[in-house]
């Protein structure tokens, strides 16, 4: 049996562009096999299985910097970094996107005029279909400039992630959690959440011992 989960890291950085710290939340969809564990009983072996197999594959994933995206509470700006990685993902996407379409386009030409068959054509269509494949994707990407009226729900300043963590304490719950549910209604797919801590890649220590990624993922 296979389960979607999706997990949960909050990320303390310190902006480049204004110097100010926020945290952002990281998230990604995994997939973990749990065979033969219905025929133990329950939830709670299929809890276990996902969790052992957790702490193998986040050990290092939790450790990895400059990783997911967050905007800036301060300045509303994305760094550097995860512009480009936007940019990057985004063209690869589209790019073989436009590279499917000129497959299709190229089966297609073996029934039009012979002047449509001409290798000249053929390239220029395949060399625009790829351009524009790039360029949009390109544009598609995160902006690298302030963007004010855009809305992060997951990327809030430390004031607010103390905020968080005083209602997380009273509600006895996970702040991570927490928050994902705040600005939406369910996990995608019908994944399972799973939070795999905090971390401050500043070296500052914001976060409560409790709930550091390590500490979380010693937990599990």
């Amino acid at each position: 049996m296979n389960v979607k989960v999706r997990w949960l890291q909050g990320r303390r950085i310190r902006c480049a562009h204004c110097k100010e710290a926020f945290v952002y939340l990281h998230e990604g969809t995994e997939t973990f096999e749990t065979y033969g564990v219905s025929l133990v009983s329950s939830d709670e072996g299929m809890q276990k299985e996902i969790s052992k197999q957790a702490r193998k594959r986040f050990a290092k994933k939790i450790q990895k910097t400059k990783v997911g995206r967050g905007l800036c509470p301060g300045c509303r700006r994305y760094q550097s970094w995860m512009v480009w990685e936007s940019r990057a993902n985004s063209v690869i996407a589209w790019g073989l996107g436009a590279m499917g379409v000129s497959v299709v386009f190229g089966i297609f030409l073996i029934v039009m005029p012979p002047w449509a068959q001409e290798p000249g054509f053929r390239l220029g269509t395949v060399a625009v279909l790829l351009g524009t494949g790039i360029v949009v994707g390109w544009r598609r990407a995160i902006p690298a400039g302030v963007v004010p009226k855009r809305v992060d729900p997951f990327s809030i300043t430390d004031e607010e992630f103390r905020g968080l963590l005083d209602h997380s304490r009273r509600a006895d719950a996970d702040p991570l959690t927490e928050w994902y549910f705040s600005a939406r209604e369910s996990a995608p797919g019908n994944a399972v959440l799973l939070s795999v801590g905090c971390k401050d890649y500043t070296g500052e220590e914001f976060f409560p011992p409790k709930w550091s990624s390590e500490t979380v993922m010693g937990s599990l």
